[in-house]
């Protein structure tokens, strides 16, 4: 449909040259469309970039909520983890997270996407919350754990990781902050989780 190739095409020249480089004539071309076109579902570029926040977001949500739907273990917690490190290690450390990468872009242009960003983010740490509520059903997990700050901590952790990956092209710096994060969350367990964490330090 005429609307998926100009969220598709804006998308891949966003991602290429920035939001602020990005024109509607550019768009235009790149979609085959025409200005008529486009006013037919967008009011101007504002709304295009709107729709690029929510082309690029959906996905990642979609996939992180599956991926921690299981996480329910200290352990299930280092493999989600290690995803991002493997996924850093793969690029050469280039490549921030897809929401990640929209924010310093957008953050003082649109207060529209920044509201979004702002949202996936939140519904991200969700996920990061509810993984860590189910340690805590399972008694893995402290019982007076705030799981909001944990998930915001992991997050934080993530994202600045891979923003240092990213200027240092090297997976490492994912590797230590998210390692961090998880040793974190390992301090707040039950006496198990202790004893797990003394034990990664020890090998």
């Amino acid at each position: 449909m005429t609307r998926e190739r100009i969220v598709q095409a804006a998308a891949s020249i966003v991602l290429s040259r920035g939001v602020v480089e990005t024109s509607i004539e550019e768009v235009l071309a790149a979609s085959n469309a025409s200005r008529s076109q486009l006013h037919r579902y967008f009011a101007n570029k504002e709304a295009v970039i709107e729709a690029v926040v929510d082309f690029q977001v959906n996905p990642v949500l979609a996939g992180q909520r599956s991926l921690l739907a299981r996480v329910d273990s200290v352990s299930g917690l280092r493999e989600w983890a290690d995803t991002f490190v493997a996924m850093s290690r793969t690029r050469g450390g280039v490549g921030l997270c897809p929401i990640g990468g929209l924010v310093g872009q957008l953050a003082e242009q649109s207060s529209a996407a920044r509201a979004k960003l702002d949202d996936a983010f939140r519904m991200w740490e969700s996920y990061l919350a509810a993984a860590l509520g189910r340690m805590q059903e399972r008694g893995e997990l402290d019982a007076s754990a705030d799981l909001a700050e944990l998930g915001t901590g992991i997050m934080a952790a993530l994202q600045g990781g891979l923003v240092l990956a990213h200027a240092r092209r090297s997976e490492q710096p994912v590797r230590t902050a998210l390692g961090l994060a998880v040793d974190r969350v390992a301090l707040a367990a039950a006496p198990a989780g202790h004893l797990e964490l003394k034990s990664r330090k020890d090998s």
